[in-house]
């Protein structure tokens, strides 16, 4: 989902041609301690811009949402306050660094990015409200009076953002089946991998078994096409699987990470595919009602 601020700005401005000039109005209007309360929710009236870009996806665990309901606009740096977040013990255990207050106090905010349309990104309700919430851990030197989202280089931030040019989800996060884990072997991109993973409960299919099950099911029926792709006679039937194998792994599909991440595998092992695609054949069975 890259895109540079000069064509995000367009999109907005498409949409809602004041919007910038109220948001810097409201910027202007703030309290030196602003509260959540103080910011007027501007963000709402370009939600679907975001919408849009993201494929009405969730930013963050690429689930489909349906509609305006079910979307978020959530400022990926929080607004009036960052809150302490503890670490599972496997990464305490890696030695994560983490850069916050030693009494586990809330930090303040990234007040002047509130209205920044970098800091937005439209997420399910899980991923915003229950998971993410005011959490935004870091390795670096906070820079919470910062203007402009700060480099990553300042910072050092774990969580990863899904818009712009300054991510690339793929390159830090790969599946295995339908299990997430870290593209790279090892550094502050793993750990960044492995904390989205944990703040999101991205590899919990308890806590996420909807989503979760929901990869599974679309990695079945692309193992399905792809076979169809090797093994069939039915031209009808292989042009069919090409043309579903081909919308499949387009960013506007639900799950395109770990699709993409099968496809590779497929291509690199048949029988290692068929076996994840029977193992995610009996989950599904033991799972579903």
């Amino acid at each position: 989902m890259g895109i540079a601020r000069k064509e995000l700005r367009r999109r907005i401005k498409a949409i809602k041609q004041t919007w910038f000039t109220r948001a810097n109005a409201a910027l202007t209007a703030l309290p030196a301690v602003p509260r959540s309360s103080d910011f007027p929710r501007l963000w709402s009236e370009i939600k679907d811009v975001y919408i849009d870009l993201q494929h009405s996806k969730c930013g963050f665990c690429e689930k489909p949402l349906e509609g305006r309901i079910e979307q978020d606009v959530e400022h990926f740096r929080p607004k009036a306050g960052v809150d302490p977040w503890e670490p599972p013990p496997d990464l305490v255990a890696a030695g994560l660094p983490l850069s916050q207050p030693a009494d586990g106090g809330k930090e303040p905010g990234y007040a002047f990015l509130a209205f920044d349309p970098l800091n937005y990104v439209a997420a399910c309700k899980n991923c915003n409200t229950i998971f993410k919430g005011n959490l935004f851990p870091i390795a670096g030197a906070r820079k919470s009076r910062a203007k402009k989202p700060p480099a990553n280089v300042h910072e050092l931030p774990y969580l990863i953002y899904p818009i712009g040019d300054r991510d690339k989800p793929e390159d830090l996060i790969s599946f295995y089946g339908a299990v997430p884990r870290p593209a790279v072997a090892s550094g502050h991109d793993r750990f960044r991998a492995l904390v989205t993973i944990a703040v999101f409960k991205l590899d919990d299919p308890v806590e996420r078994r909807v989503f979760y099950e929901g990869r599974a099911r679309q990695i079945q029926l692309l193992f399905l096409n792809l076979t169809t792709l090797d093994d069939s006679a039915d031209a009808v039937l292989v042009a069919a699987a090409a043309a579903n194998v081909n919308r499949m792994l387009q960013d506007r599909e639900p799950f395109a990470n770990c699709l993409r991440c099968f496809h590779r595998l497929y291509q690199r092992s048949r029988a290692e595919a068929t076996q994840i695609y029977t193992d995610l054949t009996t989950l599904l069975d033991t799972i579903s009602p």
